[in-house]
């Protein structure tokens, strides 16, 4: 079953939501995934070199859904 995440756009270049956020810096997205929240020993996996917010966005959908 896959799951909606809404996004929240912050500002042009930023967009957030509960399992990451995406960022533009100099004309590139780049997605931060947050992992392993629920055990307390979470990091944040980082994939640069999107060229639009929504690819960027799919990626962390698609990668939460793990």
């Amino acid at each position: 079953m896959r799951r909606t995440l809404y996004w929240e756009q912050i500002s042009l270049k930023r967009w957030t939501s509960a399992s990451g956020y995406v960022e533009e810096e100099n004309g590139t997205w780049t997605a931060n995934l947050y992992r392993n929240q629920r055990t307390g020993k979470a990091w944040t996996e980082r994939k640069t070199g999107f060229a639009a917010s929504a690819d960027a966005r799919r990626w962390v959908e698609r990668e939460a859904e793990d």
